[in-house]
């Protein structure tokens, strides 16, 4: 089994074997230690958004994208032993090179977004009232000088502005806690400064999973429609003998009839998370979902596609 570990500026492929669901987080955790130097117990692992507990079943599938946070422990030993870090350093260089496999695409996507360099504030110019919150998600950085009577949710609401995401699947990561969208930022402030992470809510990662593979789907069945109508121009001008046509129009209403049904599946499941949304006030509801939108359309396309297609077939029975 493979999964892609996140830490930082670093992105490393990761074997690993597990007997059973619930050794799956303790095998990942070795091999982390095994390539990077860093002890099982200074790791924390988050999936979609949750942290992977030792000896909890998971489910992860291949290629998963976990990611590596350090504990306060380690900040700790790194801090009484600064000679640590660069030993672990060596050890993540040496141990990449032989044993660890660099997932190229996340790697180049990673190079290609900018890096957003934060001007430095003086917060000591600050009304009494006002902290500093700092947001921090990979390389994009954000800043916002709020109250400290505001709340977790209203940065949540601020973040949403600027990146198009629905607050509610934001989830903010402060001092290693979520906390409530009713905390008060100035019960976190430590010198007038709120650090956060981003992170996403678990419905948002299984949900751009599903946009990912939906694109997946859209693109084949744009080559499945080019497919069939060069057959259907193949065949009106009988250049294909009559068991050539019939092979290849079967062979494509077998696709066409796959593509479906894993259309349908996939409405089915991006339906529940946008119903489910629906229930707690969030999202405009299944009928108004874009990404549902387009899966209909696609599903419209596909049965007329099927429909030529068993025409077509008919048609290079009798010619």
């Amino acid at each position: 089994m493979r999964v892609v570990v996140v830490q930082g500026k670093t992105t490393l492929s990761v074997e690993y074997e597990a007997t059973s669901g619930t050794g799956a987080v303790m095998a990942i955790k070795n091999a982390i230690e095994k390539a990077l130097g860093i002890a099982v117990e200074h790791q924390k692992l988050l999936y979609r958004g949750k942290e992977l507990k030792s000896g909890v079943e998971v489910e992860l599938h291949q290629d998963a994208k976990l990611m590596l946070l350090l504990t306060a422990a380690y900040h700790k030993t790194q801090k009484n032993n600064p000679s640590a870090k660069a030993t672990i350093t060596t050890t993540a260089a040496d141990a990449t090179a032989a044993d660890v496999r660099s997932d190229s695409s996340i790697k180049a996507a990673s190079e290609a977004a900018p890096t957003t360099v934060l001007t430095s504030v003086d917060v000591e110019a600050l009304e009494d009232t006002q902290v500093l919150v700092e947001v921090a998600r990979g390389k994009a950085k954000y800043q916002f000088v709020c109250e400290a009577t505001d709340t977790v949710g209203s940065v949540k609401m601020r973040l949403s502005g600027v990146t198009g995401m629905a607050s509610a699947a934001i989830r903010l990561l402060m001092q290693g806690k979520t906390p409530t969208d009713e905390s008060t930022l100035g019960a976190m402030a430590k010198a007038r400064v709120v650090k956060a992470m981003m992170l996403l809510q678990e419905k948002q990662h299984v949900l751009m999973e599903h946009e990912e593979e939906l694109r997946g789907l859209l693109n084949e069945l744009a080559q499945l429609q080019v497919r069939q109508q060069k057959l259907q121009k193949q065949v009106s001008k009988n250049v294909l003998a009559r068991e050539e046509a019939s092979a290849q129009l079967a062979l494509l209403a077998d696709r066409v009839g796959c593509l479906q049904s894993n259309l349908e599946h996939i409405q089915d499941q991006i339906r529940q998370i946008v119903a489910k949304r629906s229930t707690v006030g969030e999202g405009g509801g299944v009928s108004a979902n874009p990404t549902l939108v387009a899966i209909e359309n696609a599903l419209s396309t596909c049965r007329a596609l099927s429909e030529a297609t068993a025409a077509m077939m008919q048609h290079a029975k009798v010619y």
